[in-house]
Formats: C-alpha cells, sequence, structure tokens
C-alpha cells in the first residue's frame, strides 16, 4: 500500500524545496568566480524548473498526483532533469543529494518494484557523475556512501508512509467508532421513548379504567338522584345538581388527562380545548383571542397551558369579583408560546393559594417545560397571569 496524496503534496514538497536550496547553496558556496556566466544561468535554470515541476505536482487539487499515470508522467520529466542539473552542476559531487527527494517520492507513489527500478536508476546516475568527475575508482569508493544514503531514504520514507497509513486507518476506526456511537445513542433515546410512551400509556388505561369508571357510575347515580327528586326546588335537589355537574366536570376533566397521556389517541387543538374551557361556566363570560398562526405543541406542553388557564380562570372567579375574562394566546415568536388569562377586576390576589395547587403549582409546572411564569395586577386594571413556553 502506498500514500501518495497530502504527505507527498506537502510534507514531501517541503523536503524536496529544502534539499534542492541546500544542495544549490552548497555549489555556489564552494564555487570559485565568475559566478554570473551562462553555464551557471543554465545551471541554475534546470533547478528552477526542476522545483516548479516539484510544485505543480504538488499544488493542492493537482490531478496528475492522482492517478499511476500521472505519477509515472511526472517521473519521467524530474529523472532526465535531474540527470541534467547532476552533470551540469559546476561543482561534482554534493549536487548528487539531489536525486534523494526523488527516492523518497518514489516510496510514496509506486510499489516496491517501481520503488527499486526508480532508485536503481537514479543510483546508476548519481555513480556516473562521480566517475565522469573523479573516474570510476573513486566512484567505487564513494558508492558505499551513497548506498548507505539512499537506504536510509528509503527506509525513512517506509517509516513515514507506515506511520501515515497507521494515522488514516485511526482516523478511519474513529470515525466508525464515533458513527456507531451516536447510532447506540439514538437506540437509546428511541428505546426510553418508547418505554415513556408506553408507561404514559399504561397510566392512562389505570385512570380510565379506574377513576374514569367510579366518576361515571358516580354521575350516573346523581342523575337517577335528579330523576327522582324532579324539579322541585330544595337544598337537596341545588346539591345533587351541583354534585351533578362537577361529577361530569371531573370526567371530562379526567379524559382530557387521559388523552394528554397517550401518545396514539388523537387530541382536540389547544384553542379549541380553550374554548371548550371558556364555556364551562356560564356565569364568567370568557373571550378567547389567538395571535399568530396556531400549531400544534406536545402534547405535554398543550396539557400545561390547558392547566394554566383552568387555574387562571378559577382565581378570576374565587378572587376577581368580576364577569370577564380573557384567554390570550400568542403563537408570534417562532420558539415560543405565551397565554394571558386576564380580567378586569379588583386586581390583588393577595397571594393566597387558589383552588388546585395555585401559582406557586403554575410555576413549578410551567419551569418544567423550561417556561417561565408572571403574575401581576394591571396597569389597566385587573390581574395578569401569564406564562409562556417553548413550542
Amino acid at each position: 500500500m502506498f500514500v501518495s496524496k497530502r504527505f507527498t503534496r506537502f510534507a514531501g514538497f517541503w523536503a524536496f524545496l529544502v534539499v534542492v536550496v541546500v544542495s544549490y547553496a552548497g555549489v555556489f558556496a564552494v564555487m570559485g568566480q565568475p559566478l554570473l556566466t551562462w553555464s551557471n544561468a543554465a545551471f541554475v535554470g534546470l533547478g528552477v524548473v526542476y522545483l516548479g515541476v516539484a510544485v505543480a505536482f504538488g499544488m493542492p487539487g493537482a490531478k496528475s498526483a492522482e492517478s499511476l499515470a500521472g505519477r509515472l508522467i511526472y517521473f519521467a520529466i524530474q529523472m532526465p532533469l535531474v540527470t541534467l542539473i547532476v552533470f551540469a552542476s559546476p561543482v561534482q559531487g554534493g549536487i548528487a543529494l539531489l536525486v534523494l527527494p526523488l527516492v523518497s517520492q518514489a516510496v510514496f507513489m509506486f510499489p516496491t518494484v517501481l520503488v527499486g527500478l526508480f532508485s536503481a536508476l537514479l543510483y546508476a546516475v548519481t555513480l556516473a557523475q562521480i566517475a565522469a568527475a573523479y573516474g570510476w575508482r573513486s566512484a567505487f569508493l564513494d558508492s558505499l556512501g551513497l548506498l548507505a544514503a539512499f537506504v536510509f531514504t528509503i527506509a525513512f520514507s517506509y517509516v513515514a508512509q507506515r506511520e501515515a497509513v497507521e494515522r488514516a486507518k485511526a482516523q478511519a476506526l474513529s470515525a466508525q467508532l464515533e458513527e456507531a456511537n451516536q447510532k447506540l445513542r439514538d437506540a437509546a433515546a428511541q428505546a426510553e421513548e418508547l418505554a415513556v410512551a408506553r408507561e404514559r400509556n399504561r397510566l392512562a388505561r389505570e385512570i380510565h379504567d379506574g377513576l374514569g369508571h367510579y366518576l361515571t357510575t358516580i354521575a350516573v347515580q346523581l342523575e337517577a338522584a335528579q330523576a327522582l327528586l324532579g324539579g322541585s326546588p330544595s337544598p337537596a335537589a341545588d346539591a345533587v345538581d351541583k354534585a351533578s355537574k362537577l361529577s361530569q366536570e371531573a370526567l371530562a376533566d379526567v379524559r382530557r388527562s387521559v388523552g394528554a397521556l397517550r401518545v396514539d389517541a388523537p387530541r382536540a387543538t389547544l384553542v379549541h380545548q380553550l374554548e371548550q374551557l371558556a364555556l364551562a361556566d356560564p356565569q364568567l363570560m370568557v373571550a378567547v383571542a389567538v395571535r399568530g398562526m396556531a400549531r400544534e405543541l406536545a402534547p405535554a406542553v398543550e396539557h400545561a397551558f390547558y392547566r394554566v388557564a383552568q387555574e387562571g380562570l378559577t382565581n378570576v372567579r374565587k378572587h376577581a369579583g368580576t364577569g370577564r375574562a380573557q384567554l390570550a394566546l400568542d403563537f408570534g415568536d417562532p420558539v415560543l408560546v405565551k397565554l394571558a388569562v386576564e380580567d378586569d377586576g379588583r386586581g390583588e390576589r393577595g397571594g393566597a393559594a387558589v383552588a388546585g395547587f395555585g401559582l406557586n403549582g403554575v410555576r413549578e409546572r410551567v419551569e418544567q417545560f423550561g417556561g417561565r411564569m408572571q403574575a401581576a395586577p394591571r396597569s389597566q386594571g385587573g390581574f395578569a397571569l401569564v406564562v409562556e413556553m417553548p413550542g
């Protein structure tokens, strides 16, 4: 397996650049005068082309590095160039280091067979350059040191390649592990939602079959008592009539609670529920106002709004001293829904606890859903209970 993208085109390129600059600097540092000659200019020009091809090949998005054919073309250009540079150098010997970046690149670009072929060719070019300058005896004496440099470059490149491959594998495994963990989290969340839904349905059945059954029986018995008493005005008839109304309201309330608990049961919209609540007491005229486009909320949130409205109207009956009230439901905010229970009565409530759970209970219920509550006299008279919850 070989790596031919980011490592070769970035880290490898910078190493390539450093070797070229150092090699040329070494040549001109030991070269005598004159420096400004046509041969030196051609020598520098070959180096610029050699480096320019490497830059073009190493630029991000270069298509030539993506295919084996492109890499072969790259080497077909660079190997003759480096050969010309080595033989055109004014100072023989040190410039031969220019072949080592190509040897390293071959490790990252090609299979082992091609790595051996290109390395052997570059090794032969280097020895030939030394022999041309100093004779074959000197080339033979330098061959072992040069061979050590080639072996070190190849070995180090294989180690770097191996590390890059292992790092890529580790990153891939990390991504797979994160994906698996996300799936586990999703499955756990689904299992929790399913368990909650089953428990809600179980509680709904218990309420319906238990309390609902008894309230239904009480309502039937009270209707029978009303039939026996007839229309005669008496304290007993009044008590039975009130008890019958209360039992009917309690039964309707139980059914609403069951509907809110069951996740698979169709339910009326929040606006419709508030409209029905407004009609429950003929002695209190309640107007329902809806601002913005009404939208469906979570069952538990809708049930909380209903309970708040119910509690607010109970407050009005007990403490306001007025026969008028308003339920204002505001959907104007895209993430919040506001409900205001307003009246034009006395205004002060004196902090008294009201039926059911009172204002403290309203605040606790609303805060469970990340909402907030305000309850205070209105500047224009009366009292306002305002809650807002995400929805």
